[in-house]
């Protein structure tokens, strides 16, 4: 178990103990069967939000990694357009010069 284990377990025998000295036998199995499945989905419930944090998280670094990643590809595609036009400017005032 993980931390807190042992105390939870007890905690949970003190239930089945107190539950047991309140009600009959039959009464007792039915409320521990209560008491297991409202455990169970007490755990089901914890997994599930668990992973949704999880998720989450996930979904949060994926956003931030695709936004640097866009600002980077941005920046890129602007020093090759500047490149680029440059280029042009010195190719059509190369021909400027051709002409006259």
């Amino acid at each position: 178990a993980g931390p807190g284990g042992r105390p939870r377990q007890a905690a949970i025998l003190r239930r089945l103990v107190a539950m047991l000295e309140r009600v009959d036998a039959s009464g007792a199995l039915h409320a521990w069967r209560g008491f297991v499945r409202s455990e169970a989905e007490r755990s089901q419930a914890d997994h599930l939000a668990r992973q949704e944090a999880s998720s989450e998280h996930a979904i949060a670094t994926l956003k931030r990694r695709h936004s640097v990643e866009a600002r980077e590809l941005s920046a890129q595609l602007e020093q090759e357009i500047e490149a680029l036009t440059s280029s042009l400017e010195g190719q059509r005032d190369a021909a400027a010069q051709l002409q006259e």
